[in-house]
């Protein structure tokens, strides 16, 4: 902070009307903002002195008014070129600690704190200033100053010099006397007991009047600083008088002002941080215990936007025509949920769950399976915030479908009569038993003898591998169908899986069937082929 413009550089005007008008001139001589009240005073007639005198009646600190009267100068009089203007505020403010900065001493980095984490802002800045403005003249031409030799100095030239002192006060600290409060944030608060070291600017008004050259440690101006630092001793000394009764400092037992808290005890503020990680601790682990929310955060949907506008889970615009209120449809999902290079896995969400909805949305009861029953996994990558769709977010808010995950029906025992529709969902984990499950095979090839709807996305139509027709013959051969390509198994790097669509369909005798984009997770492409409808990943869902 430098002595504030207002106080010494916006042009001070006066003007009178009535029967005694004021005659228009400029005046040179320095003012302050402190000359207003008195000033004022004297334009409407009233006496400080004795206004003063009742004042002390009832107040204990009066005292005579820093500023001064500028009426006389008003009236036509001279102007005192020579006055020295002082100014002085003290500001009780903390001293460039932030949140992110409470957050480096919580976890012990003060010392090293990354850049971002740092009490950037200089500590000095926040407490006070004081400073003058004054002329100073030249020894061998000191009509400048008038003569007077604490205001003559080499280098003067009898300009208008302004210096400003930013000083640290113990009277303003938080316990005054005693320590300041430096900082506080989440590590809790930072005391210290040291003063700091003073911060001085010395200016050159009449050479310098936007205050760019910070002259203070000019040696040149070597003589001017002295005589402004004396200066200022002497106007502080005027200017700000001793109180009459000193301030009775006590240690505030108040914790609030009009429902504004204030800042609690040290030992207080250390034993709620305490509380406050060790909540969140808790509140982290039931997070991962139970699962990821239904919620997502806006920064996941707008990333989703951006993937769907790549081309990840585009909407369906087409309108179902057929009434299919009363049907039934069964969805097979895998049971492995691990990787062998030890990364978790299962059935890619919305491959289950947007069929699942469509489904049930147009009045079709619902079954879920899998090869050996009981739990379906649920590759943790799909349900991410950002990569999940909204049948997902509606999935982990759905107390029934997640019950249907934890106990799946295993599919060997159910009835295929029972199914007008087939649905099989992909997903890693799909590799390692869609397409062995003998059960599976016999499911879908009594489903198909039924004549049911058979479809399937990514991995999912693996399960059609081991499924038959009536004569024997396997199901997909000579049949068009589309799953998962090679192409994407390679730029998702996951080949360590035992089965691959594209391949193994292509050597059962399905006519393949796929399109490419830059990379194909983005791809889209299903394919119709009699009762068998089948989608190349999680886009044709």
């Amino acid at each position: 902070f430098q002595l504030y413009d207002e106080s010494t550089r916006v042009p001070f005007s006066i003007a009178t009307v009535g029967s005694a008008p004021t005659t228009g001139r400029r005046v040179e001589a320095a003012t302050s903002h402190l000359d207003l009240v008195p000033t004022l005073l004297a334009a409407a007639g009233i006496d400080e002195t004795s206004t003063a005198a009742v004042l002390r009646e009832d107040f204990s600190e009066v005292h005579p008014l820093p500023g001064t009267n500028l009426m006389p100068v008003v009236a036509g009089g001279e102007a005192d070129e020579n006055r020295v203007v002082y100014v002085m505020t003290r500001d009780d403010m903390p001293e460039g600690d932030t949140g992110a900065s409470g957050i480096a001493r919580a976890n012990g980095r003060t010392a090293d704190a990354p850049g971002p984490l740092r009490i950037n802002v200089p500590a000095h800045v926040a407490t006070n200033f004081e400073g003058i403005v004054c002329r100073v003249g030249e020894p061998a031409e000191d009509e400048g100053s008038g003569g007077v030799p604490d205001r003559v100095a080499a280098g003067g030239a009898g300009h208008l010099w302004k210096l400003v002192r930013t000083f640290d006060d113990p009277a303003t600290w938080t316990e005054p006397g005693v320590r300041q409060l430096a900082s506080d944030g989440l590590g809790g608060p930072t005391y210290r007991r040291d003063l700091l070291p003073d911060q001085w600017e010395l200016y050159d008004l009449t050479a310098d009047p936007v205050e760019m050259v910070n002259r203070h440690d000019d040696p040149t101006a070597a003589e001017v600083l002295a005589v402004m630092r004396t200066r200022l001793k002497a106007e502080r000394h005027r200017a700000v008088p001793e109180r009459n009764e000193p301030w009775p400092y006590v240690t505030s037992r108040i914790v609030e002002i009009d429902d504004v808290p204030l800042l609690p005890p040290a030992e207080l503020i250390r034993q709620q941080v305490r509380e406050r990680v060790q909540q969140r601790v808790r509140q982290r682990i039931a997070a991962r215990r139970s699962g990821p929310s239904p919620e997502p955060p806006a920064p996941a949907l707008f990333a989703r936007r951006l993937l769907q506008r790549a081309g990840m889970h585009p909407d369906d615009h087409l309108a179902l025509t057929t009434d299919v209120t009363g049907r039934r449809a069964l969805v097979v999902a895998t049971n492995h949920g691990q990787l062998t290079v030890g990364r978790a896995t299962g059935v890619f969400a919305s491959e289950l769950t947007v069929p699942y909805y469509a489904f049930l949305d147009a009045g079709m009861t619902v079954d879920v399976a899998s090869p050996a029953g009981g739990q379906i996994p649920v590759d943790p990558q799909s349900v991410k915030a950002a990569l999940r769709s909204g049948a997902d977010d509606r999935m982990l808010a759905d107390p029934v479908l997640r019950s249907h995950l934890d106990g799946s029906h295993a599919v060997g025992d159910l009835d295929m009569d029972d199914y007008d529709i087939v649905f099989l969902a992909g997903g890693w984990g799909a590799a390692f038993d869609l397409g062995t499950s003998e059960a599976l095979g016999r499911s879908i090839s009594a489903a198909n003898a039924n004549g049911a709807v058979i479809g399937g996305v990514c991995h999912g139509p693996l399960g059609l591998l081991m499924a038959t027709t009536p004569d024997g013959e396997p199901l997909v051969a000579g049949r068009r169908l589309t799953a998962v390509t090679d192409k994407q198994v390679r730029e998702l790097g996951i080949s360590a899986t035992p089965l691959h669509p594209e391949r193994e369909l292509r050597a059962a005798g399905a006519i393949f069937e796929s399109s490419t984009a830059r990379r194909d997770v983005l791809a889209n492409h299903w394919v119709v082929d009699g009762n068998l409808i089948t989608g190349q990943n999680q886009n044709a869902g």
